[in-house]
């Protein structure tokens, strides 16, 4: 950065930039969730051990964000990271040569069954997730 005019003059490490929406990036590192969390780890001690870290941590988040900003996208976010986590570990998925009939097969079956998840493999169907 160029200190008499602040403009940019070159970047290093690019590689590792981000550039998304807060509630992507507003997210507790992956090894203080449970690991019965979609997005925990075994990493990172005992259940309890990971409670008091992430008493810490959000503690600390307060403490630099205290509008709350960061807290609400990281509330308000959790389904997106979800969704686009399943997206990235499942592009294989949209690449089939017949996902349109499996689309079709999978709205078909939530039209017969509304209200039901779908399971990992139905007995009455050869759909499988």
């Amino acid at each position: 950065i160029d200190e008499n005019t602040g403009h940019i003059t070159g970047l290093i490490d690019f590689e590792g930039a981000t550039i998304a929406p807060l509630w992507e990036c507003a997210y507790m590192p992956r090894w203080l969730q449970d690991r019965e969390e979609w997005d925990g780890t075994s990493e990172g001690g005992s259940s309890s051990e990971k409670a008091s870290l992430r008493k810490v941590f959000n503690d600390k988040m307060t403490e630099i964000d205290p509008t709350g900003e960061w807290k609400r996208a990281h509330d308000q976010g959790r389904p997106f990271r979800e969704f686009t986590n399943m997206l990235n570990y499942n592009v294989g998925v949209w690449a089939k040569d017949d996902i349109e009939n499996t689309i079709d097969e999978w709205l078909e079956w939530a039209k017969v069954r509304p209200g039901e998840g779908l399971s990992k493999a139905d007995p009455e169907s050869h759909i499988l997730l």
